[in-house]
């Protein structure tokens, strides 16, 4: 090999070298050349967390990927972007994300709903019975005793003598018994035990938010600590409020037609309940989905389970449903 051979060979190492090093560098920190516009752009990072399931992710129109949560989609060019989640028995959530160079778009609290929610708990339950606070218990008179219904049972209060009616308390683990003339005579844990007490207790949190709610002037009937946002939801017949700690506000739905009661139900959705079905929505963006359940006489929710409970009139008696939103 002659000394001008081997100089080429070495200029072509050191020209390569210098045209791939930098190319490399720039690759790892995520240009790339956008091929719609044929320019080298920075791209960015989409992160999504949610409840630990399979799923299949679309991201636009490229061909889908099989992951699970939490996961990263990388080297996502800037600009407005759709990510489809799907999993079986699920309907798909399509989320419309801008996505920034150089940054990391999080997307968290992302929850599924299924396609169909209601199962049956219990039928034939008395026309006068009332569903608790948080769906998980059904009550009624009879008699003189008092009957708590749960998935799991049902049990027996001991005697309340003068009972006429019963209520659900603000404190959503009580029921309060009341005499002819609405006296509270009484109230009933979960567990059916009597108290002889007129007194229901103060609900947690109830006076730091109807401070708040004065001082921002929102009107509302009930009220659900969120969780991860450190703040309330507030709603009435006409509206969903958002209220943070620091007294700022905003509305998170409104209605036109009257509901029946709002419920969180996981981190970020709450659920709206009418006489003709209930609506899913996200707290922090747009998504809505609809389940129709005409006749729906009372609902309630806890937030954590993700089930929805609601009662139906069946002739003269009353059903339990209940929809497992997630």
């Amino acid at each position: 090999m002659t000394l001008a051979v081997r100089r080429v060979i070495a200029l072509t190492f050191i020209l390569a070298f210098l045209i791939i090093a930098p190319l490399t560098v720039a690759y790892g920190r995520g240009f790339r050349l956008n091929l719609q516009t044929f320019a080298i752009e920075q791209t960015g990072v989409i992160a999504l967390y949610g409840p630990n399931m399979d799923l299949t992710v679309f991201l636009d129109n490229a061909s889908p990927k099989n992951t699970r949560f939490p996961m990263t989609l990388r080297g996502i060019m800037p600009g407005k972007h759709t990510v489809t989640l799907r999993a079986p028995g699920y309907q798909d959530a399509v989320l419309t994300v801008q996505v920034l160079p150089g940054q990391n778009t999080f997307l968290n609290n992302v929850q599924l709903v299924r396609v169909n929610p209601w199962v049956t708990v219990r039928t034939a339950i008395p026309s006068t019975a009332v569903l608790s606070p948080l769906g998980s218990i059904v009550a009624w008179l009879d008699g003189n005793t008092i009957e708590l219904v749960t998935s799991q049972g049902t049990t027996r209060t001991s005697a309340v003598p003068d009972a006429r009616t019963i209520h659900w308390s603000s404190d959503p683990a009580l029921l309060l018994v009341q005499e002819d003339h609405g006296k509270a005579i009484a109230t009933v844990s979960s567990d059916a035990v009597v108290h002889q007490t007129a007194t229901p207790p103060i609900a947690p949190d109830s006076q730091t938010v109807h401070q708040l709610a004065t001082l921002a002037n929102i009107p509302f009937d009930q009220f659900q600590k969120v969780p991860k946002q450190d703040g309330w939801l507030l709603t009435n017949s006409g509206n969903a409020y958002l209220l943070l700690p620091d007294g700022t506000t905003r509305v998170v739905s409104r209605w036109v037609t009257p509901i029946l009661g709002a419920f969180l139900v996981g981190n970020d959705m709450f659920v709206s309940a009418r006489d003709s079905g209930l609506t899913v929505r996200s707290i922090t963006n747009t998504i809505a989905t609809e389940y129709a359940q005409p006749n729906i006489r009372q609902a309630g929710a806890g937030a954590t389970s993700g089930v929805v409970s609601v009662l139906i009139p069946d002739g003269n008696l009353l059903t339990w449903l209940q929809a497992q939103i997630f």
